[in-house]
């Protein structure tokens, strides 16, 4: 009722100058997919996947489309405290279920995460899109 027209002025604003609006809004944040594609936003920061929140790269994908850019990061219990096997599988997870997308950003929060945990992050998706 209040954000929305206010980040739909924003939008207008940024695009009439020739920028983009991106909005940070993580969390338990599916309900308001409609209302940002309405506001005409071009990016989200981030997009939080169950458990941390509740929205599943593919819904939002339906929701906002391709010209939305959305900014995913991989649950950061994940990355802090488990082994490098299952951050390559939460990785991997990320990786497959935006597979035809092409407008799609992993973030790697790193936090206190051990060092061979991010490593073993971002050389699953140099690997990944080496053979894409």
């Amino acid at each position: 009722q209040y954000a929305s027209p206010v980040l739909e002025k924003y939008a207008q604003i940024c695009h009439q100058n020739g920028k983009i609006l991106m909005v940070h809004s993580c969390g338990h944040i599916n309900e308001f997919l409609p209302e940002y594609k309405r506001s005409g936003i071009d990016a989200i920061h981030c997009l939080c996947n169950p458990p941390v929140g509740n929205t599943p790269i593919s819904s939002a994908y339906k929701i906002l489309g391709e010209n939305t850019v959305m900014m995913v990061r991989p649950d950061p219990n994940v990355l802090k405290s488990k082994s490098q096997e299952e951050v390559i599988i939460e990785i991997k997870r990320i990786l497959n279920e935006a597979r035809n997308m092409n407008n799609l950003i992993i973030i790697i929060p790193p936090g206190r995460s051990p060092l061979t945990n991010l490593n073993a992050a971002l050389k699953t998706i140099d690997e990944f899109n080496q053979n894409k």
